[in-house]
């Protein structure tokens, strides 16, 4: 074959496998098929609580906290923010509140107990309440019935009332009885709701116990006739050494403006000024130097004198029960040898005994061995140790609806209530 045949032949070829190509990729349809449709966008990634719908979520990040739906979308579980199905959601039972939350920032709270968004965002409670079903509440209120002491407990049945965060029943608690904080003195029984005793006729050991005709009450006992150094008068046992109607005998009764003493008629002014009349001795005491009544009429100092009213102590066991032992400090002037002054050393003095810490408004009471507000209490009315007997204690005086015989010793009843004259 001639050159040029050849060259015609390897043409003819080439063409053929061209044609051949072309004809199967328009039987593929890869060439003049229909155009591919353009992929869907990606969603960008979005911040929390934005709702993205969990069709257009990564299966797998549905309840990724740290890629909630898509990749880099961060709950922030620090304010109790979870990814629920795509979406990060407040954590069920709490609500969103934009600035009041944990530290003041964006954060789901609980609006039925936080105190600082109770019943809705920035809602705080002040005063030392509590948040309760979403109502700021005293929980430590004598009205708290509902919650006491804490949200939920309910004052029912045989504790009805609520005492300083306790229920209590008012009707036999010598703690609180007939009113919160109103304790009955050493001994003595709560019955319905008046303090009574401890050796009373009425209540004899125990509440209701009466005392049959002829018997007194005697160490919680009802045995015959009256107990030592008492006198029956009138079929009632009196104590004729403090009876300002029987004193030292039945019928003797003293004049006015005069109190039974220790079986005399006399006046009850205290002839020396820095001494106090106490109604549970029947007689003037000096209070600020007294070790057996030190700084009141009821408390003694076990172990030491009694200085400017309160007992010296080395340690808290030489201190009245319930007191502890608190070193005082001593400021001395220095002298300089050339004789001048103006320098000073602080030093420890000596011990004295402190009463415990009581509520404002309160004092404690050695008597009672508890705080209590002397202006209601009828066991320290005015003052520890002044008890009203079955009269009450209003604004720190007993009150005697039944006139004299109603009052502490040594006071008598004028215009309703009691008062040393």
């Amino acid at each position: 074959m001639t050159p040029a045949e050849i060259f015609l032949l390897v043409f003819m070829i080439i063409f053929l496998l061209a044609a051949f190509v072309i004809i199967y990729l328009i039987i593929t349809g890869i060439v003049l098929g229909p155009p591919k449709p353009p992929s869907p966008p990606v969603p960008p990634p979005t911040g929390p609580n934005t709702g993205n719908p969990p069709s257009s979520c990564n299966q797998n990040m549905l309840n990724d906290d740290f890629n909630c739906c898509v990749t880099g979308v961060v709950c922030n579980t620090a304010v109790l923010q979870f990814c629920t199905n795509g979406v990060c959601q407040c954590v069920t039972g709490s609500s969103f509140c934009p600035v009041s939350g944990f530290g003041g920032t964006p954060s789901c709270v609980f609006l039925n107990v936080d105190i600082a968004n109770c019943g809705m965002c920035s809602r705080a409670c002040t005063g030392g309440s509590t948040c309760c079903n979403g109502n700021c509440v005293d929980v430590l209120s004598t009205g708290s019935v509902n919650n006491c002491g804490k949200c939920g407990t309910v004052c029912t049945g045989a504790n009805p009332t609520c005492c300083n965060g306790f229920c209590k029943d008012l009707s036999d608690d010598t703690q609180n009885c007939g009113a919160c904080l109103f304790a009955c003195g050493q001994g003595q029984l709560c019955c319905e709701s008046v303090c009574t005793g401890p050796d009373n006729n009425d209540n004899c050991g125990f509440c209701g116990n009466a005392c049959p005709v002829n018997t007194v009450c005697q160490n919680s006992t009802c045995v015959p006739g009256c107990p030592s150094g008492f006198l029956s008068c009138g079929g009632s046992c009196i104590d004729p050494l403090t009876s300002n109607t029987n004193c030292n005998g039945c019928g003797n009764v003293c004049s006015p403006g005069t109190y039974c003493q220790m079986g005399t008629c006399t006046n009850t002014s205290c002839s020396v000024p820095t001494e106090i009349y106490c109604p549970n001795l029947g007689y003037c005491i000096s209070v600020q130097s007294n070790a057996d009544f030190c700084g009141d009429c009821v408390t003694p100092c076990p172990n030491g004198p009694c200085v400017n009213g309160k007992c010296l102590c080395t340690d808290t066991t030489s201190c009245p029960s319930a007191y502890t032992c608190q070193p005082s400090t001593v400021v001395t002037p220095t002298v300089q040898p050339t004789g001048a002054t103006g320098g000073t050393i602080t030093g420890a003095g000596p011990g004295y005994c402190f009463a415990p810490s009581c509520l404002a408004g309160q004092v404690f009471c050695f008597n009672t061995q508890s705080c209590t507000v002397l202006a209601i209490d009828g066991n320290n009315c005015g003052s520890c140790g002044t008890f009203c007997g079955s009269g009450s204690c209003s604004s720190g005086l007993c009150t005697c609806p039944g006139g004299d015989i109603q009052c502490p010793n040594g006071y008598v009843c004028i215009a309703g209530t009691c008062q040393l004259r």
